[in-house]
């Protein structure tokens, strides 16, 4: 592990590769660059909690054994959506990120779905209007992204 970016969370938002498999080679180059190890020694695999599937579920990053990477894992998330791929990387613990275009997040039951109970219950708590703009606010976030 890099001491230097030890209490990081770092994001990525760029372009889609041409294959998912080219977003997580994308993926396991910024891995190693956390890490401070060669490219060539990690890769990102997929673990299904549901399951225990290892062609889909959540990215893990593996390491080639020998690397020096410390004892503290690298969080990873993976998202894709439209044109972008979006990842979070951090040694602080679990970390998800998500994109979504802005007619995804349009979709009626769209907030069941990708909002947690605090983040219902809080844009319950907002009027028509105010909740309407938050919604815009953060599917524009996401679609620029």
């Amino acid at each position: 592990m890099n001491p230097e970016r030890a209490g990081d969370v770092f994001i990525v938002v760029a372009p889609r590769g041409s294959t998912d498999a080219d977003d997580r080679r994308f993926l396991a180059a910024a891995a190693a660059w956390a890490l401070g190890v060669d490219s060539r020694l990690v890769r990102i695999e997929r673990d299904c909690p549901h399951c225990g599937g290892r062609d889909h579920g959540r990215p893990l990053v593996a390491v080639s054994s020998g690397a020096g990477t410390g004892t503290s894992p690298l969080h990873v998330s993976l998202s894709r959506a439209v044109g972008c791929v979006a990842f979070a990387l951090t040694f602080l613990g679990p970390v998800g990120v998500d994109i979504e275009s802005v007619a995804d997040v349009s979709r009626a039951g769209f907030d069941a779905v990708a909002l947690g109970q605090v983040e219902l219950t809080a844009l319950a708590r907002l009027s028509a209007p105010t909740a309407g703009a938050a919604a815009g606010a953060a599917a524009g976030a996401a679609d620029t992204a």
